[in-house]
């Protein structure tokens, strides 16, 4: 079966869900989808992914995220669900039947399920540094294979999102170090080869 590929602009209602964070529970609820933006970023005036991803938490955030706070949350929403639908978890133990692939960004703000406003089991995801799908990852190519011919959803979605730190860093004259510097090497090179 062939899959459709999506690719759609993220707009102004992406950054707002993105804005608004986690669902109630602080847990992602499990699998999900988002809408595509698959565009460019301008490298001046952007800070580096290393300022980004590092030393933004405060003290007091930082002592208030621990594996506690993680797991009574995670009892919160099981109960939560239980009582909204006693079988929610008996039909995900026994199937799933994912109408899309996503293929997303790792960005913790962008998780896809809680942007579209799904529930566990709608969308079978798989996510990276700057949502790329390179045809030399192995993990990615399982993803697609599995879905495609064992789930057999009809549509892969390949959704990026803006402020994108993966992009920013890609863009920046900055050795980030490998691995990741190879992986970030995918977005120079298309960059470099069509930027006008």
């Amino acid at each position: 079966k062939t899959a459709k590929i999506a690719s759609t602009r993220a707009g102004a209602e992406l950054a707002a869900c993105a804005r608004r964070g986690m669902a109630a529970g602080g847990i992602p609820q499990g699998l999900g989808r988002h809408t595509t933006h698959m565009g460019s970023a301008s490298p001046s005036g952007v800070r580096g992914f290393h300022q980004t991803a590092m030393g933004r938490d405060t003290d007091k955030e930082k002592a208030e995220w621990d594996f506690d706070q993680i797991f009574r949350k995670n009892r919160v929403w099981v109960s939560t669900k239980r009582e909204q639908d006693s079988d929610f978890f008996k039909r995900l133990a026994n199937t799933q039947h994912p109408k899309i692939l996503w293929i997303g960004c790792s960005d913790a703000r962008v998780p896809a399920n809680t942007i579209c406003g799904l529930t566990s089991g709608d969308v079978f995801v798989q996510r990276n540094i700057a949502n790329m799908v390179v045809g030399t990852d192995a993990n990615a190519m399982s993803v697609i294979q599995y879905a495609v011919d064992f789930l057999q959803v009809p549509h892969i979605v390949v959704c990026g999102h803006y402020d994108c730190g993966g992009v920013r860093a890609a863009l920046r004259n900055m050795n980030h170090g490998s691995p990741l510097e190879n992986w970030l090497r995918n977005i120079r090179d298309v960059w470099r080869l069509h930027r006008e």
